[in-house]
């Protein structure tokens, strides 16, 4: 709840959520995002809600695999006397270690479990290299996700790529499963289009290490100088600002026309109406069918145009569908040549803002994800 992604995609949801049903949010929160002010400001937003009540517990990093097992029997025991005391009827987790204390939950009270997977976290993992699928633990963890799949009443995921995989499993196969999208969703009155007399800006926005590739996004940068050479680049990100900084002299980008910095939840929409063009890339792999980008969303509700790779979720077919934005088939530099000359036209068309702008109202809108979340729990 204290990191920006926290802020627009769990109490953005909960804002509306809560004036319907009675809220408990058990929370694990990152050492470096836990500071009095941080969560002061969080307090004050959930005290405006009398339906939510927010139970915020340390995250515990190290050591490895036993600081898991501590935060789940934490969460567990919580879990358990929260479901005692006040008859809460649903647990809704949200990723795989939620629902791993859910699943355990269910299994000694009886109560619906929904299974928010927010992508395929197993394979995540693997993606982001921390382990490999010829690792012991990934055939755990494998395993685990089954157990959480099939114990689940209700399964959400991102991206209907994601639902058409789920629904193929071998587990699954010949049985009728509660499975529904919910996308990542934008609060559209917070992120909105704003004219601002700025230079010609390309916008970098969130994680770029791991899975996030930062190198190809810095050869569009250097492609697209070639039509505006007095183009800036902004890169909002928590990630090590020194080591994004080498990348980019090695790129030999002139640094009087970079801006990197971090930016809070709150001043995110005003930092982002400053851009013209939305970049993010990922590693293609099996678990990104299960992504649906934050930063898509919001740049879409603020009427910019984003350039992602293929095999991401479902965001290749809704760019191409209507026109409001680029898909790059790969990195190599006839495609980073021809994307970025694809990019310079579609910023030449006068309404490309209000296409942006339309679909993210129409396809990423709180409103929407709030109805679909709330029909499955008037649902079980």
């Amino acid at each position: 709840m204290l990191e920006p992604l926290g802020q627009s995609q769990i109490f953005a949801y909960l804002k509306d959520l809560s004036k319907k049903n009675k809220i408990f949010l058990l929370t694990y929160e990152k050492k470096e995002f836990y500071n009095i002010k941080n969560r002061e400001d969080t307090e004050k937003n959930i005290r405006m809600l009398s339906n939510l009540i927010w139970i915020p517990i340390k995250y515990h990093k190290y050591p490895l695999g036993v600081s898991s097992l501590w935060d789940i029997s934490k969460g567990v025991i919580i879990s358990l006397l929260l479901l005692k005391k006040n008859k809460i009827e649903i647990i809704h987790s949200r990723s795989f270690v939620p629902g791993i204390i859910a699943s355990i939950v269910k299994s000694i009270i009886p109560v619906k479990f929904i299974f928010d997977i927010r992508g395929f976290w197993v394979d995540e993992k693997v993606n982001s290299n921390r382990i490999k699928r010829s690792d012991l633990v990934f055939k755990i963890l494998k395993q685990v996700e089954k157990l959480l799949f099939i114990h689940a009443d209700y399964i959400v995921a991102l991206t209907d790529s994601a639902k058409k995989e789920i629904k193929s499993f071998p587990y699954f196969k010949n049985k009728n499963i509660n499975c529904d999208v919910i996308p990542t969703c934008v609060d559209t009155e917070r992120f909105y289009v704003k004219k601002t007399d700025k230079p010609l800006t390309l916008g970098i926005v969130g994680n770029v290490s791991g899975w996030a590739l930062l190198n190809p996004t810095l050869d569009i940068y250097t492609e697209l100088l070639n039509y505006y050479p007095k183009m800036l680049i902004k890169i909002l990100t928590g990630n090590n600002h020194k080591s994004i900084e080498k990348k980019i002299i090695h790129k030999k980008i002139n640094l009087k026309q970079v801006e990197i910095g971090f930016v809070s939840y709150k001043n995110m929409p005003q930092k982002m109406q400053t851009m013209d063009i939305g970049v993010f890339f990922y590693k293609n792999s099996f678990s990104e069918k299960g992504r649906s980008p934050t930063k898509m969303a919001e740049f879409l509700a603020c009427g910019i145009p984003v350039i992602i790779n293929k095999g991401i979720g479902d965001t290749e077919e809704i760019i191409n569908k209507n026109g409001i934005g680029v898909v790059v088939n790969g990195f190599d530099k006839n495609s980073i040549r021809k994307a970025s000359k694809e990019i310079v036209m579609l910023l030449e068309s006068r309404d490309i803002a209000k296409k942006c702008r339309q679909i993210a109202i129409d396809e990423f809108s709180i409103d929407i994800g709030v109805a679909r979340y709330q029909q499955i729990y008037n649902l079980l």
